[in-house]
């Protein structure tokens, strides 16, 4: 299990969302808007094998989600399109190695 959290922008109404998104087992991204109480999105890789998420990281300019995965995998997505952008691998696997992290 991997979680992250956000804090978008206030709206023109002063209410401002508040982001989770959990990684899980199977590979999955479930990220929740907590202010509606609803799963907004539910990213997952098209084409399918992907591994247990070890870690899920928001970006500083709010719009792309990187998650790291048990296969040594590393993913970033776009939040305003749900999408995978771009796919890689490490080389390592994730059992006690490095967390991904996000840099301005």
């Amino acid at each position: 299990l991997a979680l992250g959290t956000r804090k978008a922008k206030r709206d023109n109404k002063g209410m401002q969302d508040t982001f989770v998104a959990m990684g899980t087992e199977t590979g999955a991204i479930l990220v929740w808007n907590l202010r509606k109480g609803k799963v907004v999105y539910t990213l997952e890789e098209s084409k399918g094998g992907s591994s247990e998420i070890t870690d899920v990281i928001f970006a500083h300019n709010s719009s792309m989600l990187v998650s790291g995965h048990k296969d040594g995998r590393v993913r970033e997505w776009d939040l305003s399109t749900g999408m995978l952008k771009k796919s890689f691998t490490t080389g390592e696997n994730s059992s006690g190695g490095q967390s991904p992290s996000v840099s301005k």
